[in-house]
């Protein structure tokens, strides 16, 4: 119990020190598209681009604005109005198998999911 918790203060510190650059370049490995009928594998072909300076989060030629970021336990993360979140680990968690840049981003539209997983850099 004692180790857990000195592990989540440490991690929790560590995030906000690690993540300090305004810009994150995320390379898309997986993309899904999601509906109640399950998952279909997408063509991968897009990087995200998410840039704190000027709030703006990019996905191939689409561009919107960070709508809201924060810090929550050990990630980052980015909201684009109420329907779009990309989520950003800060450094390796080995408990959970997470590597140091680890990334989703959901959008939804309609009942539809879109999906992506890769690895930033910053």
């Amino acid at each position: 119990m004692k180790v857990s918790l000195v592990l989540a203060i440490f991690l929790i510190s560590f995030s906000s020190v690690a993540m300090s650059n305004s810009s994150y370049t995320c390379t898309v490995e997986k993309s899904l598209i999601c509906s109640i009928n399950g998952c279909v594998d997408q063509k991968v072909n897009d990087h995200i681009i998410v840039d704190e300076a000027r709030q703006t989060f990019s996905l191939g030629m689409e561009v919107t604005p960070i709508t809201s970021s924060e810090t929550l336990g050990i990630f980052r993360i980015f909201k684009s109005g109420n329907l779009a979140y990309t989520k950003i680990a800060p450094s390796d968690v080995e408990i959970i198998g997470l590597k140091r840049g680890s990334f989703v981003s959901v959008k939804d539209l309609m009942l539809i999911s879109y999906v992506s997983y890769g690895v930033c850099d910053f």
